[in-house]
């Protein structure tokens, strides 16, 4: 998928919230990100980053943005509900954010403390399955879609249907 550059026309509208181009903006919830996202995607008009263990960058951003992201941190956080709620105070209201969090395997009874992802010293406190994701997001009048077991999407209405892609949020096991 192709975002929106801030260099687009005034009156080409978002595919994912239908607003013009001058409203594009873009908060990023993990330093790290930023510049990547701004290289890969042209640049949008207003970018912000957030990142509370960076000075510098530890202050929220103000406003609200069409579009936030939050790559690798949602597994870091001992309190996924703050994290999701200062999350949707920076969302516009037809905006979406992208996330990334590794989903438990199916086989997660079996596995236990034995996975992977549950590493020493890596710092991965919260984890998550899809029913998870759901509950925690929901509580903030979200729905949720996985892009696939890592990467997700949550915003105020579904964003297949908004993409028109034939798709629906992910039902929970």
């Amino acid at each position: 998928m192709q975002f929106p550059s801030s260099a687009a026309p005034a009156v080409a509208p978002c595919k994912i919230c239908g607003e013009p181009a001058p409203f594009y903006g873009m908060a990023d919830f993990n330093r790290g990100c930023l510049e990547a996202a701004q290289a890969s995607m042209g640049g949008f008009a207003n970018c912000d980053t957030y990142d509370p263990f960076t000075p510098g960058f530890d202050t929220p951003p103000a406003g609200t943005y069409t579009l936030v992201t939050c790559f690798e941190t949602m597994e870091h956080t001992p309190d996924p509900g703050a994290c999701v709620q200062a999350i949707m105070d920076r969302l516009a209201e037809a905006g979406v954010v992208v996330f990334s969090t590794l989903l438990q395997p199916d086989d997660m009874d079996k596995i236990g403390m034995r996975w992977w992802y549950i590493g020493r010293r890596n710092g991965h406190i919260s984890l998550h399955s899809k029913k998870s994701l759901k509950l925690l997001w929901e509580r903030y009048g979200c729905v949720v879609e996985s892009v696939d077991e890592d990467v997700h999407m949550a915003s105020r209405s579904a964003v297949s249907e908004r993409l028109q892609l034939g798709g629906t949020a992910d039902s929970a096991a």
